[in-house]
């Protein structure tokens, strides 16, 4: 299922997605990209005043299916 999911998000590297913050750590979240339902990482610097519960847009950065990898950043 994961696999598919991926494999359909290539096709939308460089959309925009809304995501909600899961959790915080030190120099990175978990967020939720609300409309797939799937869990990723985003990278954050240190100044960044995310908290749980946010809601935030992300841009899909890069997507590949086979690895298993996605990676998104914030804007």
């Amino acid at each position: 299922k994961n696999y598919w999911l991926l494999k359909f998000l290539e096709n939308k590297q460089g959309c925009k997605e809304e995501a909600m913050v899961l959790s915080l750590h030190r120099n990175h979240c978990s967020v939720l990209l609300t409309e797939y339902m799937l869990e990723c990482s985003l990278s954050v610097s240190s100044g960044c005043t995310l908290k749980p519960e946010d809601l935030v847009q992300v841009t899909i950065q890069h997507v590949n299916a086979r690895q298993d990898r996605i990676a998104i950043f914030l804007g």
